[in-house]
């Protein structure tokens, strides 16, 4: 290394390059610097590592410093090695350790808009009314009963008004809750109402008048299965 073609300073600083002090410098196994220096074309090729701080901080503070023993740093400690049991007690203790656990917060629930309110007093309540099913071919298919039981004029719709198809205008509804419960309800407008209704006084079609009638014989018996346990209780 004394042969170096450096600065004056990199060459007196070379003097203490060995292999023990670098070992010592960068926390590098001894056999491991060795390689590394062996592996170099020749001692001018050494100059381009700087291996040694040539601002050692004892430098900044006054006092001398022996160029040939360069002032060590916390840093240039050699790393420590953690064997693979003592790796694994540390993971495993880890594991062992109690978890923070952070309970959910509770799910706020959704607002849901107010139910419509339907007068049950007013015009055609309790009427009966008769609609019939239509397939997507425009055949009549099966025919429903029911009554009226439901009135909402447009005073009561709030901002959600109704508007007829027909008038482009608001328009009140009624409400048909059909006998056979797996129909539901409807809502109709008046017109629909009034046709409605006149169809339960006129014959039904010949093709649906068995279909009706099994309808209203399968809904009188569970209307009797239902007094039966009333009158249980």
């Amino acid at each position: 290394f004394q042969s170096c073609n450096g600065t004056p300073d990199q060459q007196e600083a070379a003097k203490a390059w060995d292999g023990r002090t670098l070992s010592d410098r960068f926390g590098l196994h001894y056999k491991d610097v060795r390689r590394r220096l062996e592996g170099l074309p020749g001692a001018n090729e050494c100059c381009k590592y700087q291996f040694v701080d040539m601002k050692p901080l004892a430098a900044k503070e006054g006092k001398k410093v022996d160029k040939g023993k360069p002032a060590a740093k916390a840093s240039d400690k050699p790393a420590k090695r953690v064997s693979k049991k003592e790796a694994a007690a540390a993971a495993a203790a880890k594991e062992a350790a109690p978890k923070e656990v952070k309970e959910p917060e509770p799910e706020k629930p959704e607002e849901q808009a107010p139910a419509t309110v339907y007068r049950t007093e007013g015009p055609h309540i309790g009427e009966r009314a008769r609609r019939y099913i239509y397939n997507g071919s425009d055949q009549m298919v099966d025919v429903v009963d029911g009554v009226i039981d439901g009135w909402l004029p447009v005073e009561d719709q709030g901002d959600d008004l109704y508007i007829s198809e027909e008038t482009k205008a608001p328009a009140a509804l009624w409400r048909i809750r059909y006998d056979d419960t797996a129909f539901g309800s409807e809502d109709l407008e008046e017109p629909e109402v009034k046709e409605a209704m006149a169809l339960v006084l006129g014959p039904l079609p010949e093709k649906l008048v068995a279909k009706h009638e099994r309808r209203l014989e399968r809904l009188a018996a569970k209307k009797a299965r239902l007094e039966e346990k009333k009158a249980e209780r």
